[in-house]
């Protein structure tokens, strides 16, 4: 049997019966190569595939979050080319509307080490804001090069962590009011 996940060159050393009397007078046995074509027959995939990120609503635009690696059985073309970022199909509970606004907050880098991976990573492109939204929720989809091309997903849910960033504008007017009238 052969198996191209375990090896993709295969040396012959065993010739069939019948061809062994072809050979008889020859001083060697002939070297048999036989190399074997992957097919597109494994979808790329993250494990897990779920991640969970905390981010403070005070992170600089810039901040980069590194991302587990997408995994494909497959080799060369067939393997994962690209990845691609999308928002959540998923409604938001209270109001009904799809947050679509999390890709205009996020976007992906990638990046090929020197041992041929690629290293993918979710960069803030805008400020968050916890008052605004405290859950982002997006999909990484990895993409590989087959025919048909084969997708795996990745779910991201970003937590925005709060932080004191709002002044108490009305309460601290209220008790400049009453202290300047107790005053007088």
């Amino acid at each position: 049997m052969i198996d191209e996940h375990t090896q993709y060159r295969y040396f012959c050393a065993d010739i069939a019966d019948g061809i062994d009397l072809v050979f008889k007078e020859s001083p060697r046995w002939p070297q048999v190569y036989i190399d074997v074509a992957d097919i597109n027959d494994n979808s790329p995939f993250f494990l897990p595939d779920t991640r969970t990120i905390q981010l403070s609503e005070l992170s600089s635009t810039g901040t980069a979050v590194l991302l587990p690696a997408s995994h494909d059985a497959d080799t060369t073309a067939n393997s994962v080319t690209s990845y691609h970022l999308n928002a959540a199909a998923e409604l938001d509970e209270d109001s009904g509307i799809v947050d679509r606004s999390a890709t205009e907050l996020f976007s992906l880098t990638m990046s090929t080490k020197l041992d041929g991976s690629t290293d993918v990573k979710l960069v803030l492109v805008r400020e968050l804001d916890r008052e605004w939204s405290d859950t982002h929720r997006l999909v990484v989809t990895a993409f590989d090069g087959g025919q048909p091309r084969r997708s795996g997903t990745l779910n991201i849910i970003v937590k925005v962590l709060d932080a004191n960033d709002n002044r108490l504008a009305a309460a601290y007017d209220n008790f400049v009011e009453r202290e300047q009238s107790q005053s007088l």
